[in-house]
């Protein structure tokens, strides 16, 4: 928590935590505990993980947004959009 203060005194700071489902517990209550304490900072941290049994009862206290894959079309049309018609 110290290090992300000290770097955000500076510049924002991004942390980015991708596949949280895979980290151990002790490193969830840890990112948990950062996550609800540096509200007020320069700070940001989005986290990603796939919604898995145990989701609910991770990263306690930390605001969640659920998000869904695209639809079949949707995704033609985002893959047609950036690559062009084929």
């Amino acid at each position: 928590m110290s290090l992300a203060e000290e770097a955000a005194r500076s510049q924002p700071v991004l942390v980015v935590i991708d596949d949280a489902q895979w980290v151990d517990d002790e490193s969830a209550m840890a990112l948990s505990f950062v996550g609800r304490r540096l509200h007020s900072e320069r700070v940001a941290s989005p986290l990603t993980m796939r919604d898995t049994p145990d989701a609910p009862g991770r990263f306690e206290g930390i605001d969640r947004i659920a998000l869904g894959g695209l639809s079949a079309h949707e995704a033609h049309e985002l893959l047609t959009a950036l690559a062009g018609s084929a």
